[in-house]
């Protein structure tokens, strides 16, 4: 088991290949030697500006220097809180407010700090505690500070880097395909540093999918993360290109379905592909399915493939329907609430608030949100239910939630990702299978869900959309 840390094993790389590509970004490249220089740059500034700083904010605004910005921080200990571009100013006040924030490192603000004297590194290290803040805003917008510590970070690398799983070498090239504000991206960007290999930045510019899929060609990509509407979206062109320089490709984020990954494992075709799953709290993915020995029945059909199994350092029990962990990648905490936990046979679990179960074949199914099971009129009712009967009968995506609709009684609302279809038909159909109290009130069509920075469905906005439909009529 590979048991280093970030900071360790990247100075060896520094050592080991001072003069290779660490980063590259639109052509440019920065060597392992100068982004260490950089790093140490950071963290001198930080030493004599922002002494006993537990937090240091980050402007994500893309580029080298959020990595060398990220390595300045724990060089001198303290954890870093991406701060996204795209955040509303009153997002980005509560975030400040909360943690105290007192530090803000930008692109701008950092152009000339390599010309700082920095001290060694051996000298400037700091082993502070925690590693990263990364916000949630789940269904309520109010952002929730969830705090990862190197510890946590610790284990979910060990993962990836265990030679019995993954064949990672400094040859290959991983594509960054979130913004530092998703927590997949710590995948994308430790993991090549850790062995030699080079990080390779995407254009900030243009529809998210097509990006990615440009930098997949381009720039001869062997490993890649995505959110699963990466495939979605790409899914009219995916048959006409071959991304033959993938060897790996993991999923996480959202459901991952049969056809997408059918269709994008035919374009990778020699990519080993896995489906991902874990929520922020468990330092981002703890399960995984590994899809090129999977089944051929599952990806027929139209339900969510399967989540996998946990990583080795991981426990997880199905506690009431819902998903529950154990181990070494559970996070820390919250800056300002209390962290969650169920006793399961005296011993302490973290409640995902994740719904699933486990097949008849022995896989683990996701269900839905325990959220998504809400109280309407006396009666109980899965939403997830209805946007899973949707799926399966008209072959579309759908999302379903109870809105207040402007002082009249809370009422079930489905949205449908589709211009092609007669709602006459969705209706009926639903009314086969469920009982009155659990149809929507309202269906709307619409031809493509929105979605946030990277790539997942924008609930806000969704339910901001279906309340201005609600009003006009």
């Amino acid at each position: 088991m590979f048991k280093s840390n970030f900071i360790s094993s990247f100075f060896e790389q520094v050592e080991k290949q001072p003069l290779e590509t660490a980063i590259e970004f639109e052509g440019q490249k920065m060597s392992y030697q100068k982004l260490s220089e950089e790093a140490h740059g950071v963290c001198a500034f930080l030493k004599r500006n922002s002494a006993g700083e537990k937090y240091i904010g980050i402007k994500d605004e893309g580029g080298f220097q959020s990595y060398a910005n990220i390595i300045g921080i724990w060089m001198f200990g303290a954890a870093y809180v991406p701060l996204n571009s795209s955040y509303p100013n009153g997002v980005v006040d509560g975030i400040v407010d909360e943690l105290g924030l007192k530090t803000v490192l930008s692109k701008k603000g950092l152009k000339n700090i390599s010309s700082v004297q920095g001290p060694k590194f051996i000298d400037g290290f700091v082993n502070g505690e925690l590693a990263y803040v990364i916000h949630t805003s789940g269904s309520t917008g109010k952002p929730k500070s969830v705090l990862l510590s190197h510890e946590n970070l610790n284990a979910f690398t060990s993962h990836y880097l265990n030679k019995d799983k993954y064949d990672f070498d400094s040859s290959d090239r991983f594509l960054q395909s979130y913004d530092l504000s998703f927590d997949v991206s710590l995948f994308c960007f430790t993991i090549p540093l850790m062995i030699g290999g080079t990080l390779v930045l995407p254009e900030d510019k243009g529809v998210k999918y097509m990006t990615v899929l440009s930098s997949i060609l381009k720039d001869k990509i062997t490993v890649c993360s995505n959110v699963p509407s990466v495939v979605k979206y790409a899914l009219p062109r995916i048959a006409e290109i071959s991304m033959d320089s993938l060897r790996y490709c993991f999923f996480s984020g959202e459901s991952l379905y049969g056809n997408w990954a059918k269709a994008w494992m035919v374009s990778a075709k020699n990519a080993q592909v896995y489906n991902c799953y874990g929520p922020t709290e468990t330092t981002i993915v703890c399960t995984t399915e590994h899809l090129n020995i999977l089944e051929l029945s599952y990806f027929e059909s139209a339900a969510p493939l399967p989540l996998g199994d946990s990583f080795e350092c991981m426990d997880l029990v199905i506690n009431k329907g819902e998903v529950c962990f154990k181990g070494p990648q559970v996070f820390t905490g919250y800056a300002n609430s209390v962290k969650p936990k169920v006793s399961i046979h005296d011993d302490l679990f973290f409640p995902t608030g994740d719904m699933a179960f486990v097949d008849e074949k022995g896989k683990l199914i996701y269900k839905g949100r325990k959220d998504e099971q809400v109280q309407i009129n006396g009666y109980r009712v899965e939403l997830g239910a209805v946007d899973a009967l949707i799926q399966k009968e008209f072959s579309v995506l759908s999302k379903t939630m109870v809105v207040s609709n402007f002082g009249k009684p809370d009422e079930i609302v489905s949205v449908i990702e589709t211009d092609e279809i007669q709602i006459l038909k969705v209706i009926n159909h639903l009314k086969t299978c469920l009982p009155e109290y659990s149809l929507p009130g309202s269906i709307f069509l619409t031809a493509s869900f929105p979605l946030n920075a990277n790539g997942k469905l924008d609930v806000i906005a969704l339910k901001t959309w279906i309340l201005e439909k609600l009003k006009a009529w």
